[in-house]
């Protein structure tokens, strides 16, 4: 099969990587080319052209109108191909990174190109900045990372025939450095981004052996995300507590997995779940909180997550509930509006008794402010800390954590067996087959698309709400 890869760059990042496995799985059986909107910063493999009317509107030097670069986009093709190729695989188009791909993909199709269209990050999930205005692409195919994200674009009017379910490939971890030993942390493997929950990292090191900081490796790149992020640190200094920041600043990934204690995770969303998986292809055990809706697709094939939580229950007393209630009320509005979605009251107002169960708050649906609020309360008030225990009782377990030896053996066999290279290319190439020889008649429904993620009974104040109001 003759393969061409569309993205908007291959900077370091995760579908980037994804790209590189993609390629790596396919070999040399099938001829290959990848189409970037900028230069490609390290070599590939496979031929890579720059298209510069696929780059982000931000990076762009002049705007191109879409029939010219769906005229880049056929030059390139051509150039490699005169006959053509088999089929466009494009890589995350539905974010508004670039105002005019959504017009540029139904020109291809209007030329008889076949599309696939790879969804890694739905802007519908917490991102309005990335909304697109467009309608989606319709009558072509589409894949997707998790079996949620397969569900909802089912009920978003996409048809099972023209649907598919490519999960992620598990590469092998990276030999260390013997020259340079790391300090051991425990290791949170993440780009600090809001949504990975830093402030709840913070919590459990109140909980964890002092003898090991919990050691945060990134920072992230945005400027409201490094913001918050930064935030953190100074709270950290000030209160002198066991965490670290930008621990790969100074030292090699492999080499802070190898001398890792253990692996934890904090964050309230993923795509794929990359943090569950490979610790235990490191032969580490991972702690922290699991997210349900993301790790019912490893726990189908035989992933042992049962020791991880789903949240930390903060009594609602401690936070306010009107000073928690306004912030969330103003985000929930706010998202609709972005969205040009309406929310009724009554399903606000279910919502938010969903949210305060029982009388408790998630620390996860907090924001960095309420979050920061909790933890003084726990350093300064008596009895606090006992009593937030008590309400969760794995807490107390975060202090004295030893490798299970079955459980890291169990995790990584199934790991190896479901996510390997020969298991994802054949699902890849199964999909090209099903898209070179299926013609679709499909459309998302993008208002239905939008109400599948703003539920409000899972609305979290870090993904929504606005940093430091």
């Amino acid at each position: 099969m003759k393969i061409v890869f569309l993205h908007y760059h291959l900077k370091t990042g995760g579908v980037t990587t994804v790209i590189h496995r993609q390629i790596q799985a396919l070999g040399e059986r099938h001829e290959l080319l990848v189409l970037s909107g900028e230069p490609s910063p390290r070599p590939l493999p496979v031929p890579v052209v720059h298209v510069p009317g696929l780059a982000y509107d931000s990076v762009m030097r002049e705007a191109f109108p879409p029939p010219e670069t769906a005229r880049m986009i056929e030059d390139a093709i051509h150039d490699r191909w005169p006959e053509g190729c088999d089929l466009l695989h494009v890589h995350n188009p539905t974010l508004a990174k670039n105002a005019g791909l959504m017009k540029v993909l139904p020109i291809l199709l209007q030329r008889g190109f076949r599309l696939l269209l790879q969804i890694h990050d739905f802007a519908e999930d917490g991102r309005p900045t990335l909304f697109n205005t467009d309608p989606y692409p319709a009558n072509c195919h589409y894949c997707v990372i998790n079996a949620r994200d397969f569900a909802i674009l089912k009920h978003s009017g996409l048809k099972p025939g023209g649907l598919h379910l490519l999960p992620n490939m598990v590469g092998p971890p990276t030999s260390p450095d013997s020259s340079k030993a790391a300090p051991s942390y425990i290791l949170y493997p993440v780009r600090g981004l809001r949504r990975k929950n830093i402030g709840e990292a913070v919590l459990l090191s109140l909980f964890t052996d002092p003898q090991f900081p919990i050691g945060i490796t990134q920072p992230p790149s945005s400027r409201v995300d490094l913001q918050a992020y930064e935030d953190w640190a100074d709270f950290v200094r000030h209160h002198h507590l066991n965490v670290h920041f930008n621990v790969g600043s100074a030292n090699s990934f492999p080499g802070l997995v190898n001398a890792a204690t253990h692996m934890v995770t904090t964050s309230i969303t993923e795509g794929f779940g990359f943090s569950f998986l490979e610790p235990w292809i490191a032969d580490k055990m991972l702690y922290g909180r699991i997210l349900p809706d993301i790790c019912r697709d490893f726990q189908d094939k035989g992933l042992d997550l049962d020791h991880l939580y789903a949240k930390i229950r903060v009594p609602v007393e401690w936070i306010g509930e009107e000073r928690f209630l306004g912030k969330w009320t103003a985000a929930v509005t706010r998202a609709a509006t972005a969205f040009q979605v309406t929310i009724s009251a009554a399903d606000i107002d279910h919502g938010y008794e969903r949210v305060k169960s029982g009388g408790f708050f998630d620390f996860g649906m907090l924001d960095e402010t309420l979050q920061r609020r909790v933890i003084l309360k726990v350093l300064t008030e008596p009895g606090v800390k006992d009593e937030l225990a008590s309400r969760n009782p794995f807490l107390i377990g975060m202090k004295n954590v030893s490798p299970d030896d079955d459980i890291i053996a169990l995790n990584k066999r199934v790991i190896q067996q479901s996510f390997n290279r020969t298991a994802y290319a054949q699902t890849l190439i199964g999909i090209y087959e099903n898209v070179m020889e299926t013609t679709v008649d499909h459309r998302i429904d993008k208002t239905e698309l939008i109400k599948r993620f703003l539920t409000p009974d899972n609305f979290s104040l870090l993904k929504w709400g606005r940093y430091g109001e």
